[in-house]
């Protein structure tokens, strides 16, 4: 099975578009020393958390298609 790329777009600082959705950080995690990003949906709703930008868009890619494109 051919998988696809699929390629966020900058829109600005800590702000990226990825299939439709919008994907922001939502700050510094002090507890757990990291950067926190959330996947925005249409409705404003966050849905895909995470500690890095690729594993939020693994689990938007997971939500689409069911599974993750590598």
């Amino acid at each position: 099975m051919k998988t696809l790329k699929h390629h966020a777009k900058r829109l600005r600082a800590g702000h990226y578009e990825y299939r439709g959705f919008k994907v922001v950080c939502a700050g510094y995690y002090h507890p757990e020393h990291k950067v926190a990003w959330e996947a925005i949906d249409e409705n404003g709703n966050g849905f895909a958390h995470s500690f890095s930008l690729k594993n939020t868009k693994k689990l938007i890619d997971i939500e689409i298609d069911g599974y993750e494109n590598d």
